[in-house]
């Protein structure tokens, strides 16, 4: 890909972690007119792969599942397996956010093994993160805390942006288990990270479960 093809996608998704899901459909649709004139088939799946982001976020489930069919229709093309990751994960969301667990966890365990086989962090400490998520809003905390750990680890080895989340997810499960302390520290440590990656999505949602948490401590 073209070192202009890598902005577009930067700016894309920096724009959906900053919540400016407008501006990052407007520069989709620029980048899918640069892409009539310079096409390529990997610059394609990842616009499709925010697309399906900025669908599944949006709750259009059914438009979102459109766009991975397309996706995976290019796997056979592809040089880069992050979109076919990314669209595991995608279908994964999609079937937490329905109630079908089942289907997410088969689902979050196939993004694992494409991501584990590309030797992706990224995308390893990804599925872990999520894998956490889903153990976590189906009771098992014991295994949430396994998964989420191991997204910790790979995430600071490798500098991933998505450490504010995993934070995030530690304290809502130290939360489930009214260790309170414990979920206050990485609330805490997950908003950090968030203002420093100008994660505006994440911002928000770790100072609500930040208020809930000090309201359970007696704190103002």
């Amino acid at each position: 890909m073209t070192h202009e093809m890598l902005q577009f996608l930067e700016k894309i998704e920096n724009n959906i972690d900053m919540g400016q899901w407008d501006y990052a459909q407007k520069m989709i649709i620029k980048a899918n007119e640069y892409l009539e004139y310079n096409p390529d088939v990997n610059f394609k799946a990842f616009i499709l792969s925010y697309s399906v982001e900025l669908c599944r976020r949006r709750s259009n489930f059914e438009g979102a599942i459109e766009l991975l069919q397309k996706i995976f229709s290019l796997e056979n093309e592809l040089t880069y397996t992050h979109p076919i990751s990314s669209a595991y994960n995608e279908y994964s969301q999609i079937c937490r956010l329905q109630g079908n667990y089942a289907a997410a966890l088969k689902y979050r365990k196939k993004q694992i093994e494409i991501a584990e086989e590309s030797e992706d962090p990224r995308d390893i400490s990804t599925g872990y993160g999520e894998l956490g998520l889903l153990y976590t809003e189906s009771g098992k905390y014991d295994e949430a805390l396994k998964a989420v750990n191991k997204a910790i680890q790979i995430s600071n080895n490798n500098t991933d942006h998505k450490l504010d989340i995993h934070y995030g997810y530690l304290g809502a499960i130290y939360s489930l288990t009214e260790e309170y302390d414990k979920a206050e520290y990485f609330f805490k440590e997950g908003i950090k990270l968030s203002i420093q990656n100008n994660n505006l999505w994440s911002l928000a949602d770790q100072y609500n479960n930040l208020g809930n948490v000090s309201k359970k401590l007696n704190k103002n």
